[in-house]
């Protein structure tokens, strides 16, 4: 009988899942900073 991993599984998708959003927060902050950027040097 194979052994039972799929709490292995879960816990990879959570951390892939906790990565990802991290990584869309930090492309909104960027897009925030550079729209911010542009409309400064576009006065």
């Amino acid at each position: 009988m194979p052994p039972d991993n799929g709490v292995y599984f879960q816990a990879a998708y959570a951390v892939i899942g906790v990565l990802y959003a991290g990584y869309a927060l930090l492309l909104m902050r960027r897009r925030a900073r550079v729209r911010k950027a542009l409309d400064e040097t576009s006065r």
